[in-house]
């Protein structure tokens, strides 16, 4: 019967929940002080009238043209927040350093030698695993859209890492946006449901990524997932100014 049906699912949701609790315990899950907060490289030296900036990797560390890095202070920790002094885009990479323009800078605190460097996404080593979940705004002018998503999805592809639509024990970050939005219902679309209507097919395919924005967003808290908005994400790979000021 139905009400059997419902109460098994209930019963399956709950060892479910509590099977993904247990896992937690065990998953070694990326310390967001250790990960998130890890220099990649530092500053060799500045040309302030040309606004470069040279870096102490190479070629071999596998970086490439494009890619951005917030610039720390040296003899700080990072910040959790994520935000830098500035921020670098590589253009030129030799053998012994490679070169950056630099795209942010607080003249009030100017980038200096030995200056830290870091991308939450790139890792010369491995290949990090993000779930992106929700809208995001293109710029913070703009509204919340999938167009957004597509733009932090973009990032963290180009950036070298791997993008998945759901939450496991081998996610390493979630970038959580904001919650996806129903269309409105008029008073004529009661049975929309049963009904094969444009209108029908786009509230259910919105009911249903709403759903999945709430189910992931559950499974990362319970897995304990390193979670990041928009505007910490956007911090933590240097990307900050460029996304809020396209060309």
């Amino acid at each position: 019967t139905i009400e059997q049906y419902k109460k098994n699912m209930n019963v399956y949701i709950e060892k479910n929940n509590i099977l993904k609790s247990e896992l937690a315990k065990y998953r070694p899950t990326p310390d967001i002080e250790l990960v998130s907060l890890k220099p990649d490289g530092f500053i060799v030296s500045i040309n302030e009238a040309e606004s470069i900036a040279y870096i102490n990797l190479t070629n071999k560390d596998h970086i490439y043209r494009g890619l951005t890095f917030s610039i720390y202070d040296s003899y700080q920790e990072i910040p959790k927040h994520g935000k830098g002094k500035g921020s670098i885009e590589v253009i030129e990479m030799m053998d012994t350093i490679s070169k950056c323009r630099i795209t942010e800078a607080d003249l009030a605190n100017p980038i200096m030698e030995k200056d830290i460097i870091a991308n939450l996404v790139w890792d010369s080593d491995r290949k990090y695993t993000f779930c992106v979940a929700g809208n995001f705004s293109v710029t913070n002018d703009t509204p919340a859209s999938m167009a957004g998503r597509d733009m932090i999805v973009n990032l963290i592809e180009g950036w070298g890492g791997e993008v998945t639509n759901n939450v496991s024990i081998s996610t390493d970050f979630l970038v959580l946006g904001s919650e996806p939005s129903l269309p409105e219902r008029k008073p004529s679309d009661t049975d929309m449901h049963e009904q094969q209507t444009p209108e029908s097919i786009a509230y259910r395919n919105a009911e249903n990524n709403n759903a999945d924005y709430y189910e992931i967003r559950q499974e990362g808290k319970a897995l304990g997932i390193p979670t990041f908005v928009r505007e910490r994400f956007l911090y933590f790979i240097g990307y900050y100014q460029q996304a809020n000021n396209p060309l």
